[in-house]
């Protein structure tokens, strides 16, 4: 898949934006919240037609999307150079999305 000026420009802000979004719960290490995992999946989602952005405007993952999103959070652990913090989000909202959701565990780094 082509990367477009949107998926640049949104993976751009998300990396501004990251130290905004708390790491998860200190205490357990775990994205706690459906509006936590929200916020996180809309900082990294490649744009409208995207399985992140579908589960951050709406909450919402169809299950022929699941599969769909857990790889896209593999693919921006993959394609960048993140903080730490960074790395963890995309690590808890995968965590998050097999839990809640279902998913293929496998599709996880």
């Amino acid at each position: 898949m082509e990367e477009t000026k949107e998926m640049t420009t949104t993976r751009t802000t998300a990396k501004r934006e990251a130290a905004e979004v708390p790491c998860g719960n200190a205490r357990t290490g775990k994205v706690t919240s459906l509006h936590m995992a929200r916020r996180i999946a809309m900082d990294w989602h490649g744009g409208q037609w995207s399985a992140l952005y579908a589960l951050g405007s709406s909450g919402l993952l169809p299950e022929g999307q699941r599969n769909k999103c857990l790889v896209e959070v593999t693919n921006c652990l993959k394609g960048e150079v993140l903080s730490l913090c960074q790395a963890r989000q995309l690590r808890l909202l995968q965590t998050f999305i097999v839990i809640r959701y279902g998913g293929d565990i496998t599709t996880l780094i």
